[in-house]
């Protein structure tokens, strides 16, 4: 027995570390190692029933090796910690390529068991039902393993992740793996220090920091620095490091360390816990005469790639006896009790850990206290400022299970007040840090914990996320498909739009672009035409599950078209439509369609025009409000059917579409939908001009009320009827650009 003592902020620790314990670590360990390495190489004779021969080896390798024994050697001990402290705690991996290891751990523990069927009739161990369920979960981290809020895939995005779960969670413990391959990222980079953000009322991150030396093809970064550089990297941010090797007293005193700054409850804030373990790439594969494996970055994917079959089989059967399988395993495959002495109980076991997330649903004021009642051609009001008091009440009934995200821009968007609010009633219900990932990041670990968020930013810096929802994406198509997985909230941002009276550089539609070409069947894309329409819409996807939600929407003052009643009809249906008949004939001359509010606008306008200069033209005004109604319905399940859309749109009245973002989008979304009819589509095309406003931005790109004159009187003139539109065409091409 070895009994460590230490000083923690004024107070005596006693550690006792028990022989017999740390034994029963290294069991595991072995027996999790074994594991790891019989999965991802051998189809059968996984437990050595008989010499390994050449039939029993996979001919492709499942997983990756060289993170492996250092994620068992954590979880191994990480175990241990939970059974002492009856913890709760939260494991997420930053290595993607672990999701092998983390297969072996969860089998050992037994929760793999409860969502998929693994044994035969006797209870045995069926490797053939384990070798499919490997196949159909994959080994890489994702939804199909119990337990996971994060897949890592994109590496950067776990540490931020896990901050975001901890928010409000002062009971919860969240320990994130960390490779030094993805320590190298600027948002593991840029995060350590948001640590500041947090205090008493939040949980706790402990960053362990994976350091086995080497990416996929070099040595990491992290490397190439000594212990004492290291340490007085992470002083710097006001982290206190502990470094450790693969030795288990080492690891069980840092994990009590660590507990013990958690637990110091003093009021000044101490320095946070990040724990270094040191160990070489691809531990405890024997090196031979001919093989070296340890301590190269070759052992990164299948170190035996380049090994004949029969030097592969060979090589298995020395490398697996060396982890003493009879020792670990019944003839059954059950683990012995010395491997399963260290698993917590049930709750606490981590494959269970989405047992604590149930998702919380936010509780709605009275959306029609919110009605905004002016709707005069004269009565403007900012969409913005409509939703704001609408906000500041969802706080204050849900200051608990929602947050706000934003990278600095609240005030900005005329919604500074939330904050202030925030600091009136004590809610810490306002984040915002100038990094979008980060916000990103927080919002995915916040709802990943069964609560909710909304991210409020500008639309023309969004796309340095683009990749990171791409990402989280995969997640929820995935998670879609697993009937164990409970539904989160949706993901919502809330965009300010391009067409604002700013700089060349604050232009930029290509977030709401990317997410409609991502052809999900969960992703919306809602452009609101005034305040009423942005309120609706936003309880809507504040409402929603496993969506993906993005609302652009003006901040200035524009004129209001809709109540709340037939905004909510707007939403329902995606679209408005508005006839303007100046004849009986009973068809329509000209479709003007808009996406957007600006653009709305701009059809309006235009319609103005006709009106004062055009006799007996009938036009439809059809403003888009969530742009994937207009997709085809195999790729997009609540697109409208061709007998709606017809209805709507007609089957053959010339068409000019006024865009908010890139033309390409509603072609692509259309291209099924028209056949031969006359169609525009005006969109923004990166071009700008400083220091004017809106309608000469919309001007110079070409679908202001001008561009759309223009091609609304080259369609009349192509017709059957006889339209005089020169002057019409006339002040058109005096006002565009």
């Amino acid at each position: 027995m070895k009994i460590i003592k230490e000083a923690a902020q004024g107070r005596d620790i006693f550690y006792v570390i028990i022989k017999e314990d740390v034994n029963k670590i290294d069991a595991y360990w072995r027996a999790a190692n074994y594991l790891t390495v019989a999965f991802m190489f051998l189809k059968s004779n996984i437990f050595l029933k008989r010499d390994i021969s050449v039939e029993d080896v996979k001919q492709f390798a499942s997983g990756h090796w060289g993170t492996a024994p250092g994620v068992n050697f954590i979880v191994a001990h990480l175990n241990y910690f939970i059974k002492n402290y009856r913890r709760r705690v939260q494991l997420t991996i930053g290595p993607g390529h672990a999701g092998n290891a983390l297969f072996a751990n969860l089998l050992l523990e037994g929760t793999l068991h409860k969502y998929y069927d693994l044994k035969d009739e006797k209870l045995n161990l069926d490797i053939d039902k384990v070798q499919d369920c490997i196949s159909k979960v994959r080994t890489e981290n994702n939804p199909f393993f119990p337990g996971t809020v994060y897949d890592g895939g994109e590496l950067g995005y776990s540490l931020p992740v896990a901050f975001g779960t901890i928010m409000g969670d002062e009971n919860l413990l969240h320990v994130c793996v960390i490779g030094d391959g993805e320590f190298e990222t600027g948002t593991i980079a840029s995060t350590w220090r948001t640590q500041i953000y947090f205090d008493g009322s939040e949980g706790k991150v402990l960053p362990i920091i994976h350091m086995n030396g080497y990416r996929m093809s070099d040595r990491s970064m992290l490397s190439w620095y000594s212990d004492e550089q290291i340490i007085q990297y992470f002083e710097s941010m006001n982290y206190e490091a502990r470094i450790v090797g693969l030795n288990h007293e080492e690891m069980i005193d840092a994990l009590n360390w660590a507990e013990s700054i958690f637990q110091s409850g003093t009021v000044d804030k101490p320095r946070w816990p990040v724990i270094v373990l040191k160990n070489a790439k691809g531990y405890s594969a024997p090196d031979t005469e001919s093989v070296r494996i340890q301590g190269r970055s070759d052992s990164h994917k299948n170190p035996l790639s380049k090994m004949s079959a029969e030097e592969r089989a060979i090589y298995l059967q020395q490398w697996l006896k060396s982890y003493v399988p009879e020792e670990l395993f019944e003839d059954n495959g059950e683990p012995k009790q010395c491997v399963k002495d260290i698993l917590p109980e049930e709750e606490y076991k981590i494959g269970n850990s989405l047992s604590y997330y149930e998702r919380r649903p936010l509780a709605f004021p009275k959306i029609e206290e919110y009605e905004i009642k002016q709707r005069e051609k004269n009565d403007k009001y900012s969409n913005i400022l409509g939703i704001s008091k609408f906000l500041k009440d969802l706080i204050k009934l849900n200051r608990e299970r929602f947050i706000i995200v934003s990278p600095d821009e609240l005030k900005s968007n005329f919604l500074g007040e939330l904050k202030e609010y925030c600091d009136e009633i004590n809610a810490k219900c306002v984040w915002e840090v100038l990094n979008e990932n980060i916000c990103q990041a927080w919002m995915q670990g916040y709802i990943a914990s069964g609560r909710n968020a909304l991210m409020i930013g500008y639309e023309a810096f969004m796309p340095v996320i683009i990749s990171m929802v791409n990402q989280y994406a995969k997640w929820i198509y995935q998670s879609n498909k697993i009937e164990w997985r409970k539904k989160r909230a949706s993901h919502t941002y809330l965009l300010t739009s391009v067409w604002e009276a700013n700089t060349f550089s604050h232009q930029n539609p290509a977030f709401i672009d990317y997410l409609v070409t991502m052809q999900y069947d969960f992703v919306r894309v809602y452009l609101p035409i005034d305040a009423n329409s942005t309120l609706v819409c936003l309880k809507e996807c504040l409402e929603s599950e496993n969506q993906i939600n993005a609302i652009e929407s003006t901040k200035q003052s524009m004129q209001q078209y809709l109540s709340l009643e037939e905004a909510q009809k707007a939403i329902n249906d995606g679209v408005v439509v508005q006839d303007y008949i100046r004849d009986d004939s009973g068809n329509i001359d000209l479709l003007l369609v808009s996406a957007g509010d600006y653009c709305a606008r701009e059809c309006k306008e235009a319609i103005h025009i006709l009106s004062l200069h055009i006799p007996n033209i009938n036009v439809r005004h059809i403003a888009v409000i969530e742009l994937t109604v207009l997709g085809s319905p195999n790729n997009y399940p609540h697109a409208m059917d061709e007998e709606a859309f017809n209805k709507i749109f007609t089957k053959n009245s010339p068409m000019v579409f006024c865009y908010h973002g890139y033309e390409s989008s509603i072609k692509a979304l259309l291209f099924d939908r028209l056949g031969e009819r006359k169609v525009s589509v005006l969109g923004y095309c990166n071009r700008s001009i400083h220091s004017v406003g809106d309608v000469e931005k919309m001007s110079v790109n070409g679908n202001s009320r001008y561009g759309i004159l223009m091609k609304g009187c080259e369609y009349l003139k192509e017709s059957n009827k006889e339209f005089d539109v020169g002057e019409v065409e006339n002040l058109a091409k005096k006002y565009s650009g």
